[in-house]
């Protein structure tokens, strides 16, 4: 039996198989609506059983537990289980009994049970915790515990973000934005993330700007020290994320790093370099603006050496009027941030050879009178990360022979927003959002044959929804017979995309 189980997967393996090559991806049902378990409203709950049951063990250092698998039963009789990833699931009280409340709940569209006992015991059912997996715990120390729900903050997952809204961020007493406000959380104020409900609003803003946020349940210590524990709209969430804990070789490396504070184009272009954190301190970049203004000073390549940079050294380039394109090439540990989002005005971008380079809590306005120009064109990459990016409207990505590590977590593709990943590339999309796209397709996939050439994708505990063209997600180009490809889909939330046909679609296209 497995030691692990992954809740709520949803997922059904496709494997297609030839003679002498073997692609596969793993494919997922689509639902327009997630599903609740009604709340029959039984009668008010005796004291004894409001508080948070769990499977836990305790930080004797710290005081905090880490839950594992956790009830929390209210004062007005709901219910909520979350599982040890965090993800918040509705149940409902089954039994009220004098020694004992049965919780139900559904899972993987089966009803499951949970018994909560009058020692304060926490009986999970064997699909949701098996027996191999409660004797590791038993092993490892963890144990059964209640604790008062105004205990709350004794529990910690270490998942961290901070307010990303200048006006701050209202803090609500359920998952709507009809629910009853609590606070107001100050912009930059960090917060815990406490569970996730993959409950998810598309809302609009002021000029008419529209977004999709998911609800998360966030713990909050004011200034006073007052605790505060709540749902807030993600969207004006930026998870953090430190480049030291990417998976980044830095043996070769000098110990010291760079931390600049950049406030305009000078600062940014003057300071751009490896093993260099630059924190921007505006709202707003424009490279353009400042290229037209310095040209005589900015160092320019023609096209032939941008197509044979191998010989062309670390630095940030201009690619000639014809082309309008910036070239960065051969950064390492190289991370780019803001706390405002900072929108950053560009001609389409060039990344060649980066290793270890983080881009994070940034937004970019492409300038191109080229229609199928990308904002970023990757080639020959390793370890690429973008964190709470927002790429909007018209604003491509390609990848290019970038075989490991390229990341997209907690980004929204907002538009149409279009990745294409070519051979010999591999990409992983986790926690992102694609959403108010008027393109038949989400992500491209080239392949061709051979090893050497396999093409590798993995879509995540991501939203896609609000597509009114939306017919595929994933379109994969076979240019050869029987091409080496991998697709993995898990935990992904499929909404409001009214002509979606299927997940992935095969085509079979010449270039």
């Amino acid at each position: 039996m497995n030691k692990l189980i992954y809740l709520f997967s949803l997922l059904s393996i496709l494997t297609l198989s030839c003679k002498e090559d073997i692609k596969s991806y793993k494919n997922e049902e689509v639902s327009s609506q997630q599903t609740d378990i009604p709340n029959n409203e039984p009668e008010k709950l005796k004291q004894s059983w409001e508080g948070i049951y769990a499977y836990a063990r305790l930080n004797v250092e710290t005081g905090t537990y880490r839950y594992y698998h956790l009830v929390q039963v209210n004062t007005d009789s709901t219910v909520i289980y979350i599982d040890k990833n965090g993800i918040e699931h509705p149940a409902q009280i089954l039994e009220n009994k004098n020694s004992s409340l049965i919780v139900s709940l559904t899972y993987d569209d089966t009803k499951e049970l949970i018994e909560i006992d009058n020692d304060n015991e926490l009986n999970v059912s064997e699909k949701i915790l098996s027996y191999d997996e409660e004797y590791m715990l038993a092993e490892n120390n963890y144990e059964k515990i209640y604790i008062p729900l105004e205990d709350i903050f004794k529990f910690s997952n270490d998942n961290y973000g901070s307010v990303n809204s200048t006006n701050g961020l209202s803090m609500r007493e359920g998952p709507s934005l009809n629910s009853k406000k609590i606070t107001t959380l100050p912009f930059n104020s960090k917060v815990s993330i406490f569970s996730s409900t993959k409950k998810y609003d598309h809302i609009i803003l002021s000029g008419n700007e529209k977004v999709v946020g998911e609800w998360k349940r966030v713990l909050y210590e004011g200034k006073e020290g007052e605790e505060f524990q709540g749902y807030v709209f993600d969207k004006f969430i930026r998870y953090d994320i430190n480049i030291y804990d990417l998976p980044i070789d830095r043996s070769s490396e000098d110990p010291d790093r760079t931390y600049v504070d950049i406030y305009n184009e000078k600062q940014f272009f003057d300071n751009l370099g490896s093993m260099t954190t630059l924190n921007i301190k505006v709202k707003k970049l424009d490279l353009v603006q400042y290229i037209q203004d310095n040209i005589d000073t900015i160092d320019i390549l023609d096209n032939f050496k941008v197509l044979n940079h191998g010989g062309v050294p670390e630095g940030i380039y201009y690619i000639n009027e014809k082309e309008n394109r910036i070239l960065l090439k051969d950064y390492y540990d190289l991370e780019i941030r803001s706390d405002k989002k900072t929108e950053i005005t560009t001609y389409p971008l060039f990344f060649a050879s980066f290793q270890g380079v983080l881009l994070n809590n940034l937004k970019f306005k492409l300038v191109t009178d080229n229609p199928y120009a990308e904002l970023i064109d990757i080639d020959q990459s390793y370890a690429l990360y973008f964190y709470n990016i927002d790429f909007n409207n018209d604003q491509n990505i390609g990848i290019s022979e970038s075989q490991e590590h390229i990341n997209f977590v907690h980004c929204d593709f907002n538009g149409n927003t279009e990745l294409r990943i070519n051979y010999k590339s591999s990409v992983t999309i986790d926690q992102c959002k694609f959403y108010n796209n008027k393109k038949e397709r989400n992500l491209y996939l080239e392949t061709l044959v051979g090893e050497d050439h396999i093409s590798q994708l993995v879509l995540s505990n991501s939203y896609i929804g609000h597509n009114k063209e939306l017919k595929n997600v994933i379109v994969v180009n076979r240019f050869e017979e029987n091409p080496l490809f991998e697709i993995t889909l898990e935990n992904n939330t499929y909404q409001e995309n009214k002509n979606l046909e299927e997940i992935v679609k095969e085509i079979q296209e010449c270039c």
